[in-house]
Formats: C-alpha cells, structure tokens, sequence
C-alpha cells in the first residue's frame, strides 16, 4: 500500500484534541484555562478531561478540545513549560482516544470554583465536587512558562536559523491514521524485535512502518517509537501489548496522532541529512542561551545549519549544544576563531566532532 491516495486509512481526524502530561495533582481546569490562554478551548474549561485513576485520582493528565488547527499549534508551543514547579508535556492527540478515557472515567466536572475549594488532592477523598470537603483555599499556581527572554547583548533576529521550538507547520511526510506510541523501549530494540512485539497486527510497511524517536536534546535514543497500522482494530490489538516486555523491559503502548508520526518522519530524513554535516561541540553554554544567540556568537566565524541544545536527563538544560556545518572548513574556523571566545558573561570550550560518514 503506497499511502499517497486519499483513503479512509490516511483520513483526516476532525476533532482538534491534545494531551497534556505531567500536571501537578491539584490543577484545575481553570489553571489550564490561563496557561493556554493563547488558545480558543471549545466549552471553555467544560472542554478539559482530566484522567483518573481507580481510587478516583488524578493521574496528571488530561485531554482538551480545541477549536482549531491553529490553536493545537498554539497549544504545542508550550511543550516543556511550566506550571507551578513542573515542566508540563503537550501532545496532539485523537477523538477516540479521549473518548476512550472518558468511558474509563475521565471527567470534566470540576475545577471552575474560584477559591478551589472544589479541588481534591492526594491526601485523601474524591477528586470533584464535593469530594470529601475540608481542602484548604489554594490560591492559584504561580509561576507559568518560562523566561525566554534572550541573553543581555545578544539576541537579534537573523531571519535565517529557525526556531525549532516553534517549527510547528504541516509536516512533508504522511503517515497512517492508525498510529501507536511506544515507550520504554531497550535502546537497543531493532524494528524486528518490535514487529515480533505486536505480531498480531498489521503493521504498515513492515519495519517501514517504525519509526525511532531520537532524543536530539540529548543526542541519543529516547527509548520510544512511533508505528504505524493498518486499521483501528489493529489499534485494539496493540494496545492488549501494553506494559508487557521486550527483553527485561516493559513496554508502554499509547494511541498516537498521525500528525505527529508525520512530524517524526520528517524528523528522521532531517538526521539523515544531519549526518553529512560537520558538528562542532559547545561546552559551557549560560543555560539561558537560545538557539538564535549562538548562531548569532558562532556568526562570527561561519554559519550554522543547525543547532541542538542538549539537555540532561532531567530535561534541563545541560550547558552544552552541537552546531552542524555544511563545510570541514567552516566546522574548524568556529574552533580556531571562536575557541573560549565570551558569549554573554561565560567562556565557550569549541570541539570539533566531524561528521558520520568519516
């Protein structure tokens, strides 16, 4: 099967639905209601489902409808931020997905009381209205986002390195209809031993159908990937696989968006294309340096294609970044030039790493 037609497997799913992981146990409808103030929510806070586990709690997810494409996109843009004290995660995700969390008790029935005395919480009691009472008057999370602004001296906008945290338009590639996640992968799990994992379902393509996610930010495998199947009861299929082992791991299966497969996709040709590239190594970076402020420091010496801000396992930013050149001889005049030259008020350390094909 080729794909490129405008079957039913590669449809469209109407419905404007993400996912958002890693909220603290006490948030409200109404604290997701200011963080993606940029976004048109359909119903308003009525829109928002937050997932329950069996005593009745929250499990710090939750699904929202949005109005529009647009405003998945704008929603997208706060991937990693924070709420209160944690870094939240933002997903595309489907209709039938929400729709299967709400008949396992998703609920989108609290959270509007303004003094929060309608919040529960994980000491105890129902999480809802009226759901034990005595919780104390919370006032609102502080601390949404994250400061972007950009290093004092440094920042102006060259017009020619992208943003890729904002780098969130159609994507080239297609995918099918009928995805899935997996996460907690060995990093050494090949697309076979993934095909024996979901043997009983057609997975598209064959190994074609898999596809790694890279942890860029870390440059290494993240332990999760994308496949894609034929059919939604492929999709039922698979998802009887969760939490059973490949190796010594368990694995986790979660329905996945197409748009976001396609993204990956493309994300996988673009580290194709990456490994002909020279890359400079960048240590002792200020941890509020943007993408733009060391193409800016680097411009100096040569142009980057491409720069990845590495981070720890923490998801917090590591100090270091790797630059990617078209030329050897760009990738080692940033070295001799710019070797434990100042960005802002910190020196930086220029390693040259070559590339994948030497």
């Amino acid at each position: 099967m080729s794909g490129r037609g405008r079957s039913p497997l590669f449809s469209r799913d109407e419905a404007h639905i993400i996912k958002v992981r890693g909220l603290p146990y006490e948030a409200t409808a109404l604290d997701l209601c200011k963080f993606f103030t940029e976004c048109k929510i359909r119903n308003g806070p009525r829109g928002i489902f937050f997932t329950l586990n069996d005593r009745k709690l929250p499990t710090g997810e939750a699904f929202i409808e949005m109005e529009s494409f647009r405003d998945v996109d704008l929603a997208m843009r706060r991937h990693r931020d924070r709420i209160g004290t944690r870094y939240v995660e933002v997903f595309e995700s489907r209709r039938s997905a929400l729709d299967r969390e709400i008949r396992g008790g998703a609920t989108n029935e609290f959270g509007f009381n303004e003094n929060r005395r309608d919040r529960g919480g994980r000491g105890g009691g129902s999480f809802g209205r009226g759901g034990g009472g005595g919780f104390r008057d919370r006032s609102p999370i502080r601390g949404f986002g994250r400061d972007r602004s950009p290093i004092r001296g440094f920042g102006r906008d060259t017009g020619r390195l992208r943003d890729r945290s904002r780098d969130r338009g159609p994507p080239v590639s297609e995918s099918s209809n009928h995805c899935i996640k997996l996460r907690g992968l060995p990093w050494s799990a090949t697309k076979e031993e993934i095909l024996d994992f979901l043997a009983d379902c057609h997975v598209l393509n064959g190994a074609d159908g898999v596809i790694f996610i890279m942890d860029d930010r870390r440059d290494k495998p993240s332990g999760d990937a994308y496949v894609e199947l034929e059919s939604e009861e492929d999709i039922t299929l698979a998802l009887k696989q969760h939490k059973k082992n490949i190796g010594s791991r368990y694995v986790e299966v979660f329905e996945a968006n197409s748009k976001d497969v396609a993204r990956a996709k493309d994300k996988e040709a673009a580290g194709s294309a990456r490994k002909s590239f020279f890359m400079v190594n960048l240590r002792g970076l200020p941890y509020s340096a943007t993408e733009r402020d060391i193409a800016d420091w680097l411009s100096e010496a040569a142009d980057p294609e491409e720069i990845i801000i590495t981070e720890d396992r923490r998801g917090r930013r590591s100090g270091q970044a790797n630059a990617y050149f078209k030329t050897e001889k760009e990738a080692k005049a940033v070295v001799k030039e710019m070797h434990k030259r100042d960005l802002g008020t910190r020196y930086i350390e220029c390693f040259f790493e070559g590339n994948d094909s030497e």
